[in-house]
């Protein structure tokens, strides 16, 4: 018996949720029907793809190995139906919450334009986004922390400018400098443990400051800035969202001694197989810093 696509979709939605009660769902099939689709396709190739634990399915050395290859193949598929379909189109986006207020949604109305629909978006933090890259759930994410994960390829997108915000009112926005002693005594509100804004903090800002323990976490740049705006303390965040938020006249730039530039990235897996999809997304990814600096002079 040959492999099947189905035995292949099977595989990779087990992959992706763990168990085969959760795969079945996502492929609107039974779980019996799941189950011997799995018990297929080892026999066909005489080897197991999972190690079963306690009603999961881990999946093993013998199914990392498929999981590229599987991958591909119902890429290739899709892409032999978009030919004649285009309701088979299908593109996963990972977008981080900086890159997901500005440079998805101009991303996403390019592409919506040249190819007549839109991808499937996913807005996490950078490591969230690494995780959903190294299981194949998404195609390719823009993130705003490095990797080190040798199962994942970046490639530098353009420098950001991080700064310390504050409310307009705040007595320090007022201040030509301020020194790194003076923000040493506020109180802050950062970004949750494993966004890259708050690691570009720890690493960058935090040291010269010693260490301060935030006030607040949130997940959200909207309820993040709100708290700035209330008085709640300062932040760190991105240039861009103080300058082009639309609260950017309730919050001020506060100027320190030194500059802060981290870079942005684009990462997807380095086994992924780079279809015409997500090669088009790379394109116009590629292709927005030159186009969003010329839009900036413009407006100046």
């Amino acid at each position: 018996m040959d492999i099947t696509l189905k035995q292949l979709q099977v595989f990779v939605a087990i992959t992706q949720h763990g168990t085969l009660a959760a795969a079945a769902d996502q492929l609107f099939m039974t779980k019996g029907a799941a189950s011997q689709n799995l018990a297929q396709l080892e026999a066909r190739l005489e080897q197991p793809l999972f190690d079963r634990y306690r009603g999961r399915l881990l999946l093993n050395e013998q199914g990392r190995q498929l999981q590229p290859k599987a991958d591909e193949l119902l890429v290739r598929s899709r892409e032999i139906q978009s030919l004649f379909s285009q309701s088979s189109q299908l593109l996963r986006v990972g977008s981080s919450k900086t890159t997901a207020s500005r440079q998805l949604p101009e991303l996403l109305g390019q592409f919506s334009q040249q190819q007549g629909w839109l991808p499937r978006v996913t807005i996490e933090n950078s490591q969230t986004l690494f995780a959903k890259l190294r299981s194949f759930e998404l195609d390719i994410a823009m993130v705003e922390a490095p990797t080190r994960d040798p199962m994942l390829h970046q490639q530098a997108w353009f420098d950001d400018e991080m700064v310390v915000i504050a409310a307009r009112s705040h007595p320090l926005a007022t201040h030509s400098l301020v020194s790194f002693a003076q923000l040493a005594q506020e109180s802050w509100i950062l970004r949750e443990q494993g966004s890259g804004s708050r690691d570009f903090f720890e690493q960058q800002l935090a040291p010269l400051i010693d260490y301060p323990a935030p006030l607040l976490e949130v997940d959200s740049l909207e309820t993040l800035r709100r708290c700035v705006i209330e008085q709640l303390g300062l932040s760190f965040a991105s240039r861009q969202l103080v300058e082009c938020g639309p609260d950017r006249d309730a919050l001020a730039v506060i100027e320190c001694p030194k500059r802060f530039i981290r870079t942005l990235y684009l990462c997807y897996h380095r086994d992924k197989y780079l279809g015409q999809n997500i090669q088009t997304w790379l394109q116009l990814a590629l292709a927005y810093p030159k186009s969003a600096k010329q839009s900036q002079n413009n407006e100046q």
